[in-house]
């Protein structure tokens, strides 16, 4: 190629990339505000959150088996909740693709679903685990503050910092929280627990 068609391509190539981060970014701005003014929730209804997980799950198997990794889905089934399943399966799919993107290369992604006894009723509990380096105990609590993207951002150029921010909002919108800690033997668990119908 030409020298100047070369340069053409790679600028092209450049703002190819930069529209596709803007895009997501506003997706998620227009989610974040769609949230916190309840549109959207306007479609509440009841439905299994374990199929939804079970959908979620066997769309990032896709995105992991290029690595050698796999999503498995463990626990209990047949959990009614009540809710907008877009917005909380955009939640779960947030915490799970995360959790593709950052576990180890041939490793698993365990999601598992437990029913347990809370404060305002019984609940059920999403966990999701990665096998990867896992996040200074430090910063933990601020992954779920707005624009924050933690300390490993060079694996995710495209990462926004708004994900898991949204997640814990669609969360509480539905009367449920999210919380995340660094997994015992090393990895990363994120818990989503929501009320059940």
């Amino acid at each position: 190629l030409q020298p100047s068609r070369l340069r053409r391509d790679i600028v092209l190539d450049r703002i190819e990339l930069e529209t596709e981060r803007l895009n997501t970014l506003i997706g998620q701005l227009l989610t974040m505000a769609r949230v916190d003014s309840g549109v959207g929730l306007e479609r509440w209804g009841v439905f299994d959150i374990a199929a939804l997980v079970d959908e979620v799950a066997t769309d990032a198997e896709y995105e992991a088996r290029p690595r050698g990794c796999a999503v498995a889905v463990a626990g209990e089934r047949n959990c009614l909740v009540s809710g907008s399943a877009d917005l909380v399966r955009g939640a779960v799919e947030n915490v799970v693709r995360n959790a593709v993107r950052h576990t180890a290369d041939g490793t698993r992604v365990d999601i598992s679903l437990e029913r347990r006894a809370a404060a305002g009723g019984p609940a059920v509990v999403i966990s999701v685990r990665d096998r990867g380096p896992g996040v200074p105990d430090k910063i933990v609590s601020r992954l779920f503050v707005p624009f924050y993207r933690g300390l490993h951002t060079d694996n995710n150029q495209n990462g926004t910092g708004l994900g898991l921010a949204i997640t814990r909002r669609v969360l509480e919108v539905h009367g449920g929280t999210a919380t995340a800690a660094n997994a015992d033997g090393g990895g990363f668990v994120v818990a989503l627990e929501l009320p059940l119908y």
